[in-house]
C-alpha cells in the first residue's frame, strides 16, 4: 500500500528522499547532538534494562550511534 501511494517499489528510500527535499536533518549533529555525547548515552542504554528484541552492546551502541551523528546511513 505505501508502495503504492509512494509510487516507489521501495517505500523507505521514497521517504528518505522526500525528507532530503524537504530540508530535514539527515544528522543527529543537525539536531544539536554533540559527538562528545555518545559515551554518555552509551552507557545510558546499555546499562538500564528495557525489551529489546536484540542484546545492546556497547559497541553496537556506539557505533550505529557515530553512524547517525555523522548523517551515515544506519
Amino acid at each position: 500500500m505505501l508502495a503504492e501511494a509512494l509510487g516507489d517499489a521501495n517505500p523507505a528510500a521514497a521517504l528518505q528522499r522526500s525528507s532530503l527535499d524537504w530540508g530535514a536533518p539527515r544528522s543527529l549533529k543537525e539536531l544539536g547532538m554533540p559527538e562528545a555525547a555518545i559515551g554518555q548515552i552509551v552507557a545510558e542504554v546499555t546499562t538500564r534494562p528495557y525489551s529489546n528484541p536484540r542484546e545492546v552492546t556497547p559497541e553496537a551502541a556506539r557505533r550505529i550511534l557515530e553512524r547517525a551523528v555523522a548523517g551515515d546511513d544506519v
